[in-house]
C-alpha cells in the first residue's frame, strides 16, 4: 500500500489495535484499507506482560473467527482466581466450585497477540512507527484545524495522519492523507 491509501489509521499493534484491525478486515474485507502504525521494531521487540483470563473475551474473539486457535493455544484451565506475591507465596484466593463445566481459559498475551498479528491481512503493520499528530481538513474547504472535533454526521472530510518512522541509522517523517466520512 502506498502512503495515501488508507481509509482507517490505528496507533498501536497491541492486543486492542490488533483486534480492531482484524475486525474491521474481517467485517469489510479490501472495501477498508487499515494501517496499524507500531513503534516497536517487531512483535517480539518487547515484552509483553503476563497471562490473560479469557473469560467475556470468548464473543469477541469468536467474532473475529480466531475463538478455536486461541481454545487451542490456551495454556491452563481453571475453575477460581489465585493472586501471589513475586516470592509466590498466595495472597488471595477465590475458587467456583460449581463452575466445573466452564474453566477460564489462560493464554499468555504474547502469544495472543502473535495469533491476532498472523491473523490481519500482510502488510497491515507498519513496524518502527511513530504516530506524531493529526489534522482534519473537510472536503469543501481549505482550512484545517489540528485535532479539530469531528463534522456533522454525514461529513465528508480529509484526515492528514503523520507518523515518523525510526530507522536505526536515521529518522524519516512521512505524511499520510486518507479520505473519510464520519458517521
Amino acid at each position: 500500500m502506498s502512503d495515501v491509501d488508507f481509509d482507517v489509521v490505528i496507533a498501536g499493534a497491541g492486543i486492542a489495535g490488533l483486534a480492531l484491525a482484524r475486525g474491521l478486515q474481517r467485517l469489510y474485507g479490501d472495501a477498508v484499507r487499515v494501517l496499524v502504525l507500531e513503534r516497536d521494531c517487531s512483535l517480539s521487540a518487547r515484552s509483553q506482560g503476563y497471562s490473560l483470563t479469557i473469560q467475556q473475551g470468548r464473543q469477541a474473539l469468536a467474532f473475529l473467527g480466531l475463538w478455536d486457535t486461541v481454545l487451542a493455544a490456551s495454556v491452563s484451565e481453571s475453575n477460581g482466581m489465585t493472586a501471589l506475591r513475586s516470592d509466590g507465596t498466595v495472597i488471595w484466593e477465590h475458587h467456583n466450585k460449581t463452575a466445573h463445566k466452564n474453566k477460564n481459559k489462560y493464554i499468555p498475551r504474547e502469544l495472543l497477540r502473535k495469533i491476532l498479528h498472523d491473523s490481519v491481512a500482510p502488510g497491515t503493520i507498519r513496524w518502527s512507527t511513530t504516530l506524531t499528530g493529526f489534522t482534519r481538513q473537510s472536503a469543501s474547504e481549505s482550512d484545517s484545524q489540528r485535532c479539530a472535533p469531528p463534522p456533522a454526521a454525514g461529513y465528508q472530510q480529509l484526515l492528514r495522519v503523520e507518523f515518523t518512522e525510526i530507522h536505526p541509522s536515521s529518522t524519516t517523517t512521512s505524511t499520510t492523507t486518507t479520505t473519510t466520512t464520519t458517521t
